[in-house]
C-alpha cells in the first residue's frame, strides 16, 4: 500500500493525499503510472507541470516514504546555502514563476518546462540569517492570520448562542430534534421513512416571514428583474452568489462595478434598504441587507428580493434568518439534487419566533455589533494578507 503526495500551488506546500480524513492508501497495481518515486522529509518536490503557478514544497515529516510520479522532480537541498522553507517560498515568487512560464511548453493547462530549464531559473536569495529573519516573521503573520480567520468563522456558533441565550430555545436544540432514524431488521420492513419530531413547544408567538415583508419584488406583479444587457455601457454593482459571504450576511468586498454588456444573465434591481436570499443551494446561508447604495446595485437572479415590513426590527430579522430556525425548516424543501433551490412559496411560509420588541432590539443589536466585529478582523486580515505576501518579501529583496 502506497501513500501519495499533492503539491499546492502558491508556495502552499506539499501535503499528503487524504479520503475520508485519513491518508489516502493505494495497492501499487491499482496505480497508473508505474514509474513511482520514493520521497522523503526535508527534500523539495517540484512539479514539472505546475511549477509556473508555484507548485513546490518541503516534504513534510508525516510525507515520509509517500511516492510520486516521474511528473515531480525531488531534489535534496544544500541547506548551507538556503533554509529548505524559505526556498518553498522563493519559488512561488513572481518573479520566479514569471521565469518559468516563458520557457514552459504544451497545452493551456498541462504546460510543462524540463528539468534542466528549471534549473537555470535565477533567484535572488538573500544571506541565510535574513531567510531566517523572514521566516520568523512569515510565521507571526500566518500565526495572526489563522487566530483572525478562525474568529470570523465562528460567527454562526456566536450568533446561536446568542440567539438560544435570548429566545430560550436554540436552533441546534431543534435540528437535533428534528429527524430520528429508526432500525428495524430487514425481514421486517415494508417501508423505509424517517419520523418527524419536531420541538413544538415554543414559548412564544411564531411569525411567518411573509408577514414580515412588506413586498417581494422577484414575483410577476411587482418585478424588479431587469436585462442589463440592454443597457451595455452602463456600469452596475452586481452581485452573484459568490459575492455573498456564507453564514454572516455580509458581502465578500465591494459590489464589482460590471458594464450591463459583461452580464449574460437576466438581473435584479435592489433598492437601498431591501434584502437578497439566495434561493440556490440555501443551505449556504447567503444573505444580506443593501443598507448602504442607493442606486445601481442589481443581483443575480438566483437571489430572492424583498423589502421588510416593520413587523419584527430589522436586526432582529437579519438574525433570524441566518439561523438555524431557518436552517432547520428549510432542509425538506430544496428543490433538486445536484443544484438544489427554495421555492419563493417555501421561503415564504418558514417561521421564526417573534418575541417582544425589547428582545428584538436587544439580540438585534449584539448580532449587528458581532457583524460589524467581522467587517473590522477582515480588513485586518486583509492587510496582513497583503503584507505577508507582498512587503515582508520586498523589504528583503525578494
Amino acid at each position: 500500500m502506497y501513500a501519495r503526495l499533492t503539491i499546492r500551488s502558491g508556495g502552499a506546500g506539499v501535503t499528503v493525499r487524504m479520503r475520508g480524513g485519513r491518508k489516502e492508501k493505494i495497492r501499487g497495481k491499482d496505480i497508473g503510472r508505474k514509474n513511482q518515486f520514493r520521497v522523503h522529509a526535508g527534500q523539495l518536490v517540484v512539479s514539472s507541470i505546475d511549477a509556473r503557478n508555484g507548485a513546490a514544497g518541503i516534504v513534510p515529516e508525516d510525507a515520509e516514504g509517500c511516492v510520486v510520479t516521474d511528473n515531480f522532480w525531488v531534489f535534496i537541498i544544500d541547506e548551507n546555502m538556503v533554509v529548505p522553507s524559505f526556498l518553498q517560498q522563493l519559488l512561488a515568487r513572481p518573479g520566479v514563476t514569471s521565469q518559468i512560464k516563458a520557457i514552459s511548453h504544451g497545452t493551456t493547462n498541462r504546460q510543462y518546462i524540463t528539468i534542466d530549464q528549471f534549473l537555470k531559473v535565477t533567484v535572488a536569495l538573500p544571506n541565510k540569517i535574513e531567510q531566517k529573519n523572514f521566516l520568523a516573521q512569515y510565521r507571526s503573520l500566518q500565526e495572526r492570520r489563522l487566530e483572525l480567520q478562525s474568529d470570523i468563522d465562528s460567527f454562526g456558533v456566536r450568533r446561536e448562542s446568542v440567539i438560544s441565550r435570548f429566545i430560550g430555545n436554540s436552533a441546534t436544540h431543534l435540528a437535533n430534534n428534528g429527524s430520528r432514524l429508526f432500525s428495524v431488521e430487514y425481514q421486517n420492513m415494508h417501508k423505509w421513512n424517517s419520523i418527524r419530531v419536531y420541538d413544538v413547544t415554543l414559548s412564544m408567538h411564531a411569525v411567518r416571514i411573509r408577514d414580515c415583508i412588506a413586498e417581494i419584488m422577484t414575483m410577476d406583479s411587482k418585478s424588479l428583474k431587469m436585462k442589463p444587457q440592454m443597457t451595455p455601457l452602463k456600469n452596475y454593482h452586481y452581485i452573484g452568489m459568490a459575492d455573498v459571504e456564507k453564514d454572516i450576511g455580509l458581502l465578500v468586498d465591494k459590489p464589482k462595478s460590471v458594464k450591463g454588456a459583461e452580464i449574460k444573465s437576466t438581473s435584479i434591481k435592489v433598492p437601498k434598504g431591501y434584502i437578497i436570499y439566495g434561493k440556490l443551494r440555501p443551505y449556504l446561508n447567503k444573505f444580506w441587507v443593501n443598507d448602504a447604495y442607493e442606486r445601481d446595485v442589481i443581483c443575480s437572479s438566483e437571489f430572492l428580493v424583498f423589502r421588510p415590513s416593520g413587523r419584527v426590527e430589522l436586526n432582529y430579522f437579519i438574525a433570524m434568518l441566518g439561523s438555524g430556525y431557518i436552517q432547520c425548516q428549510m432542509v425538506d424543501k430544496f428543490i433538486g439534487t445536484r443544484m438544489p433551490r427554495l421555492s419563493t412559496s417555501d421561503f415564504l411560509d418558514l417561521e421564526i419566533p417573534e418575541p417582544s420588541v425589547t428582545i428584538q432590539k436587544q439580540l438585534g443589536k449584539e448580532i449587528r455589533n458581532f457583524q460589524n466585529e467581522v467587517v473590522r478582523k477582515r480588513k485586518l486580515l486583509r492587510y496582513l494578507t497583503d503584507v505577508q505576501t507582498k512587503e515582508l518579501f520586498t523589504a528583503y529583496g525578494v
